[in-house]
Formats: C-alpha cells, sequence, structure tokens
C-alpha cells in the first residue's frame, strides 16, 4: 500500500493508482479479516478514481467490484464491471473481476469464458492464473483448475495464496497429503 499512497503523493489525479489501491484494499480485507478497516477505503478509492476518470475502464471495474464485494449491491456492481468491459473489452481487469463476481452467482460458464478471456489478455499474471482456477474449481473441473492453479503458483511461488487452489483440490480429492504439503 506505501507504493500506491507515494504514487498519489507524486499525482493526486491518477486515476489508476486509485483504482488499483482499491482492489488491494478489498483483497487485503479479504484475505486478512481487516474487512471493517479496508472495505471502507476500498470503496472510497474506487469512488475517487470514477471521480477523476469515469470513462477509465479500470476506475469503473474497482468501483464494480467494491458494490459488489465490499457492499453486497450486485446489481450496481454488476452494471459497472459490465460498463468497464464496454469502455475497455481486451482490459484484464475488467474481465477478472467480472468473472471474480459472476463465478459466485452460479454462472460458471460465463465466469470461465471471463476468466479464460483474462488469462488470453494477460498470460503472465497470477491473479488470472489464480482466477482461472478458483472458477474452475467452482464448476468442478478439477485437473484443469489444478493446471491453473498450479500455472499461478509457478509464477509467484512465495505468494501468501499462491497454492491455495492446490489445497482446495486436493482436498475436494480426499488427498490430505497433498493438501497439507500444498499449505
Amino acid at each position: 500500500v506505501d507504493y500506491f499512497d507515494e504514487a498519489i503523493r507524486l499525482d493526486p489525479a491518477y486515476a489508476l493508482v486509485y483504482a488499483e489501491r482499491s482492489e488491494a484494499w478489498t483483497f487485503i480485507g479479504d484475505l486478512t479479516g481487516q474487512r471493517p478497516i479496508t472495505y471502507p477505503k476500498a470503496r472510497s478509492d474506487a469512488e475517487k478514481a470514477v471521480a477523476i476518470a469515469p470513462t477509465l475502464a479500470e476506475a469503473r471495474a474497482a468501483l464494480g467490484f467494491a458494490l459488489c464485494f465490499v457492499d453486497w449491491k450486485f446489481a450496481e456492481g454488476l452494471a459497472e464491471l459490465k460498463r468497464a468491459k464496454e469502455l475497455s473489452p481486451a482490459n484484464p481487469t475488467a474481465n477478472d473481476l467480472l468473472a471474480r463476481i459472476i463465478v459466485y452467482m452460479g454462472q460458471f460458464d460465463e465466469a470461465e469464458r471471463q476468466a479464460r478471456h483474462a488469462v488470453e489478455l494477460d498470460p503472465l499474471s497470477t491473479v488470472t492464473q489464480s482466477n482461472l482456477a478458483r472458477v474452475l474449481f467452482y464448476a468442478g473441473k478439477l485437473d484443469e483448475a489444478n493446471f491453473f492453479a498450479r500455472k499461478a503458483a509457478e509464477l509467484q511461488p512465495t505468494g501468501a495464496s499462491s497454492h491455495r487452489w492446490q489445497v482446495l483440490i486436493a482436498a475436494q480429492r480426499g488427498d490430505g497429503e497433498t493438501a497439507l504439503r500444498e499449505a
């Protein structure tokens, strides 16, 4: 988060930094349980990004993600995420965040399509690879989910959640030894 703070200090009107920091706050809150502290920051940063650059896809995607994930306003959030895709169909962030939300709504085929598109657009992103693993896991496609989970871990082997999906896949298969090793 210090990186974002420094970038904002240098240019307070840099909308992309607010959008990226919004996503970071959302993930930090989710992964650490600090939601009461981080979620309001996520929402505020997303709103600032949109206020500065209303046609920036990343800003709209961050706002949509915050509306869904932070505020549980799915209709409004999905509208923002879809707007982000309209603004920039080839934007990996817009595709990735949309896939993250619609998979939880049970729209597995559409989520998979969006997640695969995000990977195609940014094949070296641990985030997109891991999210595709998530979508495939929820769709019950464990072999393919494991492939993308391993690819994400190869890209960032020491990341805090780099082995999350391998653990869950092994547990789903009843392979406690592998789950423990991956954990």
